[in-house]
């Protein structure tokens, strides 16, 4: 998967000679992992996972306001957006994860995408589960009456935050849980630092599973329960222990970012 740091210069691509070149080079490397034709394209693809999981790789660059390149050359997405309706169509029968860098409702994706995306998913149900990154931190987000996303923590820490690596565990086609690691930077610094587990979702948030109605009713609870505010703050970072203290006011920046309009 592309993300706004693997291109120069940062954040610049295009559907154009120079860049699926480079896209060229990057799909035979990667050629045991994804479609090679399809990823020289525009650095999208999806692969069959087993016979109810189909897992779509997209590139969100195209999007990226930063990315002045595109723009220039009339802002294409090298039929991307297409591209994932059709998949969705292609495999209505089927559960869909979808996995990309920029999380929706960030601004490095665009209101084109987060608005176009959270539509489809609204006719494709069978999209089930999204995966990103790119924030560096730990949480989760919402729309529709089914939609959800994890974002997972990075390995490279950002400001405050510690070297952070998950684990999710699934069952064919369903997520049952994720557990999440992180490495103490301050152990690591002195030499005595090792990845620990830092939580089980389902044990930490008491999920009784990873549903869209879980992690719904969790972000209810995040409104009203101070304890489960204090934890998500504490995990946003990394476990990281020399965190300012957030009070009710303060959590609201974390609380407001879970549900998009």
């Amino acid at each position: 998967m592309l993300e706004n740091h693997d291109t120069f210069p940062v954040d610049q691509f295009a559907a154009i000679s120079d860049y699926q070149n480079y896209l060229k080079s990057l799909a035979n490397i990667w050629k045991d992992y994804v479609d090679v034709d399809m990823f020289s394209v525009g650095g999208y693809y999806s692969k069959k996972i087993n016979d109810d999981l189909v897992v779509m790789v997209i590139n969100n660059l195209f999007y990226d306001p930063n990315n002045i390149i595109n723009q220039l050359y009339g802002g294409k997405d090298a039929g991307q957006m297409d591209w994932i309706q059709a998949t969705a169509e292609l495999y209505y029968n089927k559960t869909i994860w979808v996995v990309g860098h920029v999380p929706l409702g960030s601004f490095e994706d665009g209101t084109f995408f987060t608005n176009r995306f959270i539509n489809i998913t609204r006719m494709y149900p069978n999209i089930k589960e999204t995966f990103w990154g790119h924030t560096h931190h730990d949480a989760f987000i919402l729309w529709n009456d089914t939609g959800h996303g994890y974002i997972a923590p990075s390995v490279v820490p950002d400001g405050n935050m510690n070297p952070s690596v998950r684990v999710y565990e699934y069952d064919v086609d369903t997520i049952t849980d994720y557990y999440q690691y992180h490495l103490n930077l301050y152990d690591a610094n002195m030499g005595a630092g090792q990845f620990e587990l830092s939580y089980s979702a389902k044990e930490l948030y008491e999920l009784n599973d990873l549903s869209y109605n879980s992690w719904n009713e969790l972000y209810y609870r995040l409104l009203t329960n101070t304890t489960l505010q204090q934890y998500y703050y504490y995990y946003y970072y990394g476990a990281n222990d020399n965190l300012s203290p957030c009070d009710t006011e303060c959590m609201q920046y974390y609380l407001t970012d879970i549900y998009l309009q």
